[in-house]
């Protein structure tokens, strides 16, 4: 253990890099693989509800793609205190709401099964 006092200030400062810096890597990837997924070809069937939550959370997590590089700038134009924090907030549960979003979307996508029926064989999905 060094005898150094830690700064308060550079403990949050470097904190608060590594926490954005962690949410562009998760937000980018979630991103880009649920794009992928979704929009490539043999991407599942959405109802039009799973679809509005699809949109939503592509939206948060671009909000919080966006908040994160915001947290980065603030801290670069030495206005990281009030604003960095706020923005990190914000990327934080923004991240958060638009994670859980795309977890239920993916969730219910998978909750098909087959029916046999007279018709034939149909999908139904458990909602």
């Amino acid at each position: 253990m060094s005898g150094d006092p830690i700064d308060v200030r550079d403990d949050l400062k470097q904190r608060m890099t590594s926490l954005a810096r962690a949410l562009l890597v998760l937000d980018g990837a979630a991103l880009a693989i649920s794009i992928s997924l979704f929009l490539g070809s043999g991407g599942p069937e959405l109802l039009p509800s799973e679809t509005q939550l699809l949109r939503i959370s592509w939206w948060t997590l671009l909000g919080s793609l966006a908040a994160s590089t915001g947290v980065l700038a603030a801290m670069l134009l030495r206005r990281w205190r009030a604003l960095g924090i706020a923005l990190g907030i914000v990327a934080f549960l923004s991240f958060l709401a638009g994670f859980a979003l795309l977890v239920a979307v993916s969730a219910s996508a998978l909750g098909v099964y087959t029916d046999d029926d007279a018709a034939g064989t149909t999908l139904r999905r458990h909602i």
